[in-house]
């Protein structure tokens, strides 16, 4: 595997996981 394609879904699970805490933090305001 190339070092730019590590990089990429390094980046793309970065922003999966920011999306996934955005979530939570919503979730828990309207709880």
């Amino acid at each position: 595997m190339r070092a730019s394609t590590r990089v990429r879904n390094g980046e793309e699970f970065v922003a999966m996981l920011q999306e996934l805490d955005l979530v939570e933090a919503i979730n828990m305001e309207y709880s």
